[in-house]
């Protein structure tokens, strides 16, 4: 779920018999805005996750790609890509470069009725080297039946996968004039996010910047009387002195030592886990990740795509290297690190299956049995009590 769509403003409006129509007409040609989301209720609160920082500074990565996919007919134009390029080599610190990789347009055909997710666990590929940091965008163009269809905002992903960001071509609706200069300020807009901007306290309010005039305010600003005067009439094109600072101070800052990037992936590490995360798709290796198996991960991942394109749009999460005998205190681990409703809906499952385990070995293997029905799981049980009546029967 998202916060509502942001509507434009307009200021500076003085409504005269002989203005108001031109007033009417610039507010319906102009309607843009910013909607910073994750798969959950409160789209501005996903601690940890979106605090990254790895686009931003030279360790631990000294280069960036930038993947771009696009449905065809909604590729990024030459100036978007050189207004890109120029927004990341001026607020980003990366030695060894900054690679903007637009990758082949997608067919119409194949990307008919697939939500961007989908499109995502189809076409992302991310770098192919340990040295690179990473961001995806993906342009698309919603199709959806009326005479009036309602386009997605712009957005940035924060949670379960902090480095993507989509652009809907039909978004804003209406916009004959000063489309490019839309156009642009809408993905350097969504790009600050990446970067980590409108997070700070002090001049930050539901994930945009509260300054006037920044590019990371939540509503495009349509300016009456600069269009009267045919100078341009965007007011929050560029970011404003906070928000610089900020970027200034991201790329000098050390990112979080469990938060990293792997073949495409956004990699969180916990006590004795890894998560691996994409646009509504979980991850947890139980273990070392030299034990995980390429062949098994890209399986879920096809599983995860049919899913999404028959219409499911849960968030799927699948484990592998899980052992019960040998798990219980990483489990426990897990839901304290990751307490997310994701990772709930694991925990709960593999409760049972700790408690099957123990039921299966109490007659053969008692001293087994006793480690997992142990502190570490009561610990667990607390949050999920459900379980706590078969739990007393085995400890019985």
């Amino acid at each position: 779920m998202t916060a509502d769509p942001p509507v434009v403003r307009s200021r500076e409006i003085t409504p005269t018999r002989f203005v108001l129509p031109a007033i009417t007409v610039a507010l319906a040609l102009l309607c843009s805005g910013c909607v910073t989301r994750r798969v959950a209720d409160e789209p501005y609160s996903t601690p940890g996750w979106e605090n990254h920082r790895l686009p931003n500074g030279p360790r631990p990565y000294p280069r960036l790609l930038v993947e771009i996919d696009s449905v065809a007919g909604c590729e990024p134009t030459a100036a978007e890509l050189a207004a890109l390029r120029a927004f990341l080599a001026e607020n980003v610190d990366k030695p060894e470069g900054i690679e903007v990789r637009v990758d082949p347009p997608i067919p119409r055909a194949a990307a008919a009725g697939k939500s961007s997710a989908a499109l995502t666990l189809a076409h992302l590929s991310g770098p192919a080297d340990e040295r690179t940091a990473f961001l995806y965008i993906l342009f698309t163009r919603s199709s959806r039946l009326g005479v009036w269809p309602r386009p997605t905002n712009p957005y940035y992903t924060f949670f379960p996968y902090p480095n993507a960001v989509y652009i809907d071509r039909a978004y804003p609706r209406v916009a004959p004039f000063y489309r490019t200069e839309l156009q642009h300020a809408m993905l350097l807009h969504e790009v600050g996010h990446a970067l980590g901007l409108a997070r700070a306290a002090g001049h930050s309010k539901r994930g945009h910047c509260t300054r006037d005039g920044c590019l990371m305010r939540e509503h495009i600003v349509f300016r009456f009387r600069r269009w009267l005067t045919f100078r341009p009439p965007l007011e929050n094109t560029t970011l404003c002195a906070d928000c610089r600072a900020d970027l200034a101070q991201l790329r000098v800052a050390e990112p979080p030592a469990a938060e990293r990037h792997w073949r495409g992936y956004h990699r969180r590490d916990g006590t004795g886990y890894t998560l691996l995360t994409l646009p509504g798709y979980f991850y947890v290796q139980f273990g070392e990740m030299v034990e995980l198996e390429p062949a098994h991960l890209a399986d879920k991942r096809r599983d995860s795509l049919e899913a999404k394109v028959a219409g499911d749009t849960n968030t799927h999460l699948y484990t592998s290297g899980f052992s019960p005998a040998d798990h219980v205190t990483t489990l426990a681990c897990l839901w304290r690190e990751q307490n997310v409703a994701e990772v709930r809906s694991l925990v709960d499952r593999l409760i049972g299956v700790y408690l099957d385990f123990a039921e299966e070995n109490l007659s053969t293997d008692a001293v087994a049995a006793r480690k997992v029905v142990g502190e570490d799981l009561l610990v667990l049980i607390a949050d999920f009590p459900e379980h706590r009546p078969r739990y007393d029967s085995i400890r019985a």
